[in-house]
This record gives C-alpha cells, sequence and structure tokens, in this order.
C-alpha cells in the first residue's frame, strides 16, 4: 500500500487516496466522502481483506476508507473496521454508506 495523500489532508469525494498493490493488479483507493484523511495504518504495510486502512472526518462523522468486503485477497487491500453491530455505518455497502452519510440517517432504522 502506498499512500497517495497525506495523513491530515482535506480530500474529495472519489479522490484517489492511496495505491493498492495485489498480485494481479495495482488499483487507486478512491475516497468514500469528502473530509479530512486519517490515516491508520503506514505505506508499505501488509494488510489482509476487512481490515481498516484510514477514516474520512466529516462534518457528520467518520467513514471508513478502504475497499469493499468482496475484493480478491491481495497483499496490500482495506476495508471498513470491526463494528459494534450489525447495523454500523461499516456493515453498510459503499453505495448506502454514502446515502445514509449524506442525508444523516440512522443506519439502525
Amino acid at each position: 500500500m502506498q499512500w497517495l495523500k497525506p495523513d491530515g489532508a482535506t480530500v474529495a469525494k472519489d479522490e484517489a487516496l492511496c495505491l493498492l498493490e495485489t498480485d494481479k493488479a495495482n488499483v487507486d483507493l478512491p475516497s468514500p466522502a469528502a473530509g479530512v484523511l486519517k490515516q491508520t495504518r503506514k505505506a508499505g504495510e501488509t494488510v489482509n481483506v476487512g481490515d481498516a486502512i484510514g477514516q474520512i472526518e466529516t462534518n457528520v462523522g467518520a467513514v471508513a476508507v478502504g475497499a469493499p468486503k468482496g475484493a480478491p485477497p491481495a497483499a496490500s487491500v482495506g476495508a471498513a473496521p470491526p463494528s459494534s453491530g450489525p447495523t454500523a455505518l461499516e456493515d453498510l455497502s459503499p453505495a448506502v454508506r454514502t446515502l445514509v452519510v449524506e442525508n444523516t440517517l440512522d443506519p439502525a432504522t
């Protein structure tokens, strides 16, 4: 994994945050929301599918940075951190997560 934006950088939605390197491809990981990037993993660190690699701090909360859980296994890939319950923001698909954040909805309802 190689970060394209520094920790604390202001980023736009869909802006490339980092380069994920797998056995078969290199992929730019876009920001799931606009806000401030908080890196939780270091560049070059190997992570597993399902590991969080960062968060985007928004005016309505934090959005996890990572690839969908259905992504192919890789040497460096990220996804939402473990949640406290089945309706946590991290458990939602990226499209639903965006709707929840943009419309200030409660994912438990």
